[in-house]
């Protein structure tokens, strides 16, 4: 089981595992570019699949550690670009959806199909009781 401990620091803290890597990042989160991870290993891989219950080959382990580091080089690529000057959406495309105007376009054929009812009363379809 690995032993986590945590340092702090004035402005950063660091986050230090049983494999020494550290982890730097601000105390809010506020700028996540500070996020500097070091590459995973194979003892990393072993026990994200014990946690995830599952039973890898070696094969299997060397690909997913292959597969996870591309993966987190791809985020600190992301969390190195500046979004600064880029507001929030809420959908990466501009589009406006296309609404059309309220209005009634069927007449009310409210008599015709309560013709065939067994029992109608004020306009209201009657049923009979299930739950006394």
């Amino acid at each position: 089981m690995p032993v986590r401990a945590n340092v702090k620091h004035p402005l950063k803290h660091a986050r230090i595992n049983d494999n020494k890597k550290v982890f730097l990042y601000d105390d809010v989160y506020q700028n996540q570019r500070d996020i500097h991870t070091m590459p995973l290993t194979i003892k990393d891989v072993q026990q994200v699949a014990h946690l995830a219950r599952l039973q890898l080959s070696d094969a299997d382990l060397n690909k997913s550690l292959a597969d996870m580091n591309s993966l987190l080089g791809l985020v600190e690529k992301m969390n190195a670009a500046d979004t600064e000057s880029v507001s929030p959406m809420a959908h990466p495309q501009d589009l406006q959806q296309p609404l059309r105007t309220d209005e009634v376009t069927e007449i009310n054929q409210r008599e015709l199909f309560q013709q065939n009812a067994p029992a109608v009363e004020n306009e209201l379809y009657l049923v009979p009781t299930v739950i006394e």
